[in-house]
């Protein structure tokens, strides 16, 4: 019996019994399958086995039921290098808390496997929120995939920026701002925040009567 193939293989494997042959006295006969159909080809669609049923007759004799030798022989063909089993993973996270970055692992395979993306790696980080598919195949050439997703990072949004002297954010420097910053000197009304960061020209840390004069040198200069 030959078989279309004997490696691992994720096709169906066609096995073959020869109906000619030679016998050790150099008397040629050939065969006639008695099952299958009477074909001597049988197709596998899975690991198994599976015997042909035969009867042989001499050669150059007339093809009629008396030429057959009455004995029924039989000869198995068994097939066990099929593999159709898709292969599987888990992700592993390296936290499932808030991070500037997820590293996901590929981990626990059903079998040994080769990832085809990925640059051939089993980690991906991420650095923001977002999904990651791995692909990878087993040695049969059998397809898997798993997929990572992360929805819990939560990036810190950039502190907002301002102008030196700009107190009220309206883009300018001009005499409201002054007179927040005197307002905040006499404690009648002080500034928060990122208007007190932007009061604070010299930039000690404190709004003083120094970030005071400051400012009304640069509205000078402005006008």
């Amino acid at each position: 019996i030959t078989y279309s193939t004997t490696l691992l293989t994720n096709q169906d494997v066609i096995a073959t019994i020869n109906t000619y042959i030679v016998d050790e006295n150099g008397k040629n006969s050939s065969v006639k399958i008695l099952n299958n159909d009477e074909n001597n080809t049988y197709t596998f669609t899975q690991n198994g086995e599976f015997s042909f049923e035969y009867a042989e007759h001499e050669e150059n004799k007339e093809d009629s039921e008396e030429n057959l030798d009455k004995e029924v022989k039989s000869h198995k063909a068994k097939v066990d290098w099929i593999d159709k089993v898709v292969p599987t993973a888990q992700i592993k996270y390296s936290t499932r808390d808030n991070a500037e970055k997820i590293v996901v692992t590929l981990v626990n395979e059903s079998e040994e496997i080769t990832i085809t993306n990925n640059g051939n790696s089993r980690e991906y980080t991420f650095t923001e929120n977002g999904e990651f598919t791995f692909e990878f195949q087993d040695k049969a050439g059998n397809k898997g995939k798993a997929i990572a997703k992360v929805d819990w990072l939560e990036k810190e949004e950039p502190t907002p920026t301002r102008i030196k002297g700009d107190t009220d954010g309206d883009g300018e420097i001009t005499i409201n701002d002054l007179a927040q910053i005197k307002l905040h000197l006499i404690e009648t009304r002080l500034l928060e925040g990122i208007d007190k960061i932007a009061a604070d020209i010299d930039e000690d840390g404190e709004v003083t009567i120094n970030d005071l004069a400051q400012i009304k040198r640069i509205i000078l200069e402005i006008e």
